[in-house]
């Protein structure tokens, strides 16, 4: 029984320390919003790039639980409210909602996973050499598309690309599908591009970011606008890397989405969306690309990668140095009566009067410690003194160790804090928060 409510316990503090966490990291990601949303509108689609990039730069916000901003004016007043807000029944719904949503997210990914393993690769390897060729421009990059798996299913599917540690593309079936040898390719290679630019590690991470705030449904619409910029980006690379014109690509991308349409499948793979005004959005995109050379693309590409990268670095850096450790060690000594009543808050003659060694409590000036009681008019059997606790923000989720100390024998001392494998597993995790 005493184990359960040990699990009881942490499940409770778990979800209410999860559930101020996420608004907090929730107010600034919506600040950060704020601004891309004005750089988007200001962009006003002229460059994916700058899209696609103001959308990253919401994952670094997911770290910003721990600010102290929120104990500095203004904020203050706003970590009262959320304190105000947060109760042992909301934080155990958003932590059962969270860890329901995170749980078949992982069973989705993972029966996925396992039906790609199961479908054919694809035989002809110089077909997957010449997309190789055509997008790889590293040899990191060369390496990593290697490892990708090339599998095919025998029916008429939209090509799509998964897997971030074990990378594949699955492709439909050439005859089924009715395409050419060129089209074959430059279908593939819109895949290797997803793959080689971390497309999916991003959409892995945004995918845990939108279910982290599930409250706000804001965030789902913000990925839908994630994954129109990431295929703009991955057809201006396409048609950049094969030398292809506009047209001949956006020809391509228009007869599969017409086979496949007229086939009565669903066209919601990553290089096909069933939304026909993303599909107009991204043939726009591809008029608007026709314009510019290869060359100025590329310069444009690589100047908004280091500003963007630039600017994700210095909001780590913004959130690491306003942020309180993951957890902080005490070293104040409290002193209580057996009503729990607040007698000495880590004053200078608490200190002087005890010393505290390995968890372990020993009044060193027991003449002082005495005195100590006297003037506070203690008169019951026992005190309590709290010691060598943790805490992880002011006010918020903490432990340590408690000793029950005889007024009439200061060396009688029992220590309350179980000393069990489950305690010092939950202290570890309470750290790990």
């Amino acid at each position: 029984m005493e184990n359960l409510t040990v699990i009881k316990n942490f499940i409770v503090l778990a979800g209410c320390y999860g559930f101020i966490k996420c608004i907090k990291t929730m107010f600034f990601a919506t600040a950060v919003l704020a601004a891309v949303m004005l750089i988007r509108l200001v962009n006003r689609s002229r460059s994916a790039v700058v899209n696609y990039y103001s959308m990253l730069l919401l994952l670094p916000m997911l770290l910003s639980g721990m600010s102290r901003l929120f104990y500095e004016r203004p904020l203050v007043f706003l970590n009262r409210l959320i304190f105000e807000t947060v109760t042992k029944t909301v934080g155990v719904i958003w932590l059962s909602v969270f860890l329901a949503l995170l749980f078949v997210y992982v069973i989705r990914s993972v029966h996925q996973a396992g039906k790609v393993r199961s479908l054919s690769l694809l035989t002809e390897e110089k077909w997957v050499e010449e997309a190789l060729n055509a997008v790889a421009v590293n040899r990191l990059q060369r390496q990593y598309l290697k490892r990708a798996r090339v599998y095919v299913k025998d029916e008429l599917i939209s090509p799509f690309s998964g897997g971030v540690i074990k990378p594949y593309v699955v492709m439909p079936d050439i005859k089924k599908a009715g395409l050419s040898h060129r089209e074959f390719v430059i279908l593939l290679s819109h895949e290797f591009i997803h793959l080689s630019s971390g497309h999916i590690l991003w959409l892995r991470l945004y995918d845990i970011a939108v279910i982290w705030w599930w409250i706000d449904p804001l965030f789902y619409f913000c990925k839908k606008a994630l994954n129109e910029d990431m295929e703009i980006v991955c057809d201006e690379l396409c048609i950049t890397r094969l030398g292809l014109s506009g047209r001949e690509y956006a020809t391509v991308m228009l007869n599969m989405t017409q086979l496949i349409s007229s086939a009565g499948q669903s066209v919601s793979a990553a290089f096909f969306v069933k939304d026909y005004s993303v599909l107009k959005n991204r043939i726009a995109a591809l008029s608007r690309c026709a314009k510019e050379s290869a060359e100025s693309r590329s310069v444009l590409r690589k100047r908004y990668t280091v500003i963007f990268a630039a600017a994700a670095a210095l909001l780590m850096l913004a959130v690491k140095l306003s942020s309180y450790p993951r957890y902080t060690r005490m070293t104040e000594v409290v002193l209580y009566d057996e009503n729990i009543e607040l007698i000495d808050y880590n004053s200078k003659a608490l200190q002087t009067a005890l010393k505290v060694t390995d968890g372990r409590l020993e009044i060193t000036d027991k003449e002082l410690f005495g005195s100590i009681l006297e003037d506070n008019g203690i008169e019951d059997d026992y005190v309590y003194l709290s010691f060598d606790g943790i805490m992880k923000t002011p006010g918020v989720g903490g432990g340590g160790n408690t000793g029950m100390i005889n007024t009439s024998d200061f060396d009688d001392i029992f220590y309350l804090a179980a000393d069990t494998t489950l305690n010092k597993v939950m202290v570890f995790a309470l750290k790990l928060l």
